[in-house]
């Protein structure tokens, strides 16, 4: 051993090079000022996402303060063109995590959160209608009494009608989500909601795939709905056929024994009223109002 190198303690002996290690940063970042402090430890390739998410979880919170924003976007254009967009999100969620929070439940996140599921039952409600509608056409090819030919058309009607609903209730939720888009009041949660929004597979979280599978959904099962578009016309966007699985998944309902919804199409639809989830600030929040909340917008 040279005379310049320094004798490891007793203590560091007996921990592995990467406890070591970690110990060491541990200690540097304790001296950041701001987010931009942290990036070359978060850019080292001798640590992996988990080490560089625990050191922005030690990190002093001081950083994470809001006047250091321009520093964090910095730091996000950083780690995204690295490839570590999960790591910005995390980076978001500190920031999050220690925003003055308000005194009163945040009711713009939770009609956030509404109007995705609404979205999503819009599409696979439209799914199933078109299923019946095209097993009621081919049936029309065979010949049908007089009675049975008005009963047809009658159901031919019907669904028809469902769908053109459908089809305005989607259109109207999609200019609601984009006015309400203006109505997030955290930066961190924005930008983090941006971040998310941009990769086409952001629901396959774990934490929303989580969801899906309590709520007995297809997560829970091998048919892969949930990671497949559920094609329909009009509604293909790649945004709105793909999600979790909702009261109107037509595969859940085979699943369930269930032949078909009990609900109108203007009524209020089980999922909305089923939903659990208030926010007042993250350490105080239920686990599952804060699996969501990850879910929808700081994880990918």
């Amino acid at each position: 051993m040279q005379a310049s190198e320094k004798l490891p303690t007793y203590e560091e002996s007996t921990k592995s090079p990467k406890e070591i290690l970690m110990d060491r940063l541990k200690k540097k970042i304790e001296k950041a000022q701001k987010p931009e402090d942290l990036l070359t430890h978060l850019l080292s390739t001798d640590l992996n996402v988990e080490d560089k998410a625990t050191l922005l979880r030690q990190a002093p919170k001081r950083i994470y303060a809001c006047y250091h924003r321009r520093s964090a976007e910095y730091v996000e254009a950083q780690l995204r063109e690295a490839g570590y967009g999960g790591l910005a999100l995390y980076l978001y969620w500190c920031f999050f995590w220690y925003e003055a929070q308000p005194t009163v439940p945040e009711s713009w996140i939770k009609e956030l959160i509404e109007l995705d599921i609404e979205e999503r039952w819009v599409a696979q409600r439209k799914v199933c209608i078109q299923e019946k509608l095209q097993t009621l056409q081919a049936s029309s090819e065979r010949p049908l009494s007089f009675e049975d030919g008005a009963k047809h058309a009658s159901q031919l009607e019907s669904y028809e009608e469902q769908l053109k609903d459908l089809n305005k209730r989607h259109w109207a939720l999609s200019r609601k989500k984009w006015n309400n888009r203006t109505s997030i009041t955290s930066w961190s949660f924005s930008r983090a909601y941006d971040i998310q929004r941009s990769y086409p597979q952001w629901y396959l979280s774990f934490d929303l795939i989580s969801d899906c599978v309590g709520r007995g959904g297809c997560c829970g099962r091998s048919c892969g709905c949930c990671k497949n578009s559920r094609t329909v016309g009009g509604l293909d966007d790649g945004i709105n056929t793909r999600g979790h699985c909702t009261t109107a998944c037509g595969c859940c309902l085979k699943a369930h024994g269930i032949e078909d919804l009990d609900v109108g199409i203007n009524e209020e639809i089980p999922d909305l009223r089923e939903l659990c989830f208030e926010y007042r600030s993250p350490p105080l929040m239920s686990s599952h109002s804060r699996q969501l909340l990850r879910g929808y917008a700081f994880n990918i």
